[in-house]
């Protein structure tokens, strides 16, 4: 049985583990109300007023 901060514990921060916490950053776009809110994986939200990309 593994311990609590040795190799292969939770402790553990190999490679793989610093690959994980680098992850896709996602952007949370919400309206002023709260009632919509919408989750963007790239900044690619661009409202032009009369149309939004």
């Amino acid at each position: 049985m593994a311990g609590l901060s040795g190799q292969n514990g939770p402790m553990d921060s190999s490679a793989e583990d610093q690959q994980r916490k680098q992850g896709t950053r996602v952007y949370k776009k919400s309206c002023p109300n709260g009632k919509i809110t919408t989750y963007l994986g790239k900044r690619d939200f661009i409202d032009h007023l009369s149309h939004i990309d």
